[in-house]
């Protein structure tokens, strides 16, 4: 035994990634599906920004501004068949944006206390 433990001592268990490998595994974790559905919110979201006659360019929100409209987004939020979302889908909706808000502006929508008026929507 004292062999095998002699030969593992010159065994390197760890391996060197470079930044972009690293980038690259940040990036992958989230499954296609997970990535198609924060596209479609955040598409949702930008809709409503636009009939809203609001900046749609959502890198030149706010912070200070982004509380009280995604407060107005959610509780305006209906179905196509213009009956409301169960809650369950409106934190699908919310855990998307928040997905995006996350890796573009490191802003968490959900853990923040600026969203807590916000959150308690939910």
């Amino acid at each position: 035994m004292a062999s095998h433990q002699n030969k593992d001592a010159h065994f390197c268990y760890f391996k060197e990634v470079s930044e972009s490998e690293k980038h690259k595994i940040l990036l992958d974790r989230n499954s296609e599906g997970t990535q198609a559905q924060t596209k479609l919110h955040l598409r949702t979201f930008c809709q409503f920004l636009l009939e809203k006659n609001l900046c749609t360019n959502l890198s030149e929100l706010k912070d200070k501004q982004l509380p009280k409209i995604l407060e107005d987004f959610y509780v305006s939020l209906q179905r196509k068949d213009t009956k409301e979302y169960k809650l369950q889908s409106l934190k699908c909706i919310r855990a998307g944006l928040n997905h995006y808000f996350k890796e573009e502006r490191s802003l968490d929508i959900i853990a923040n206390p600026a969203f807590m008026r916000t959150n308690e929507i939910f």
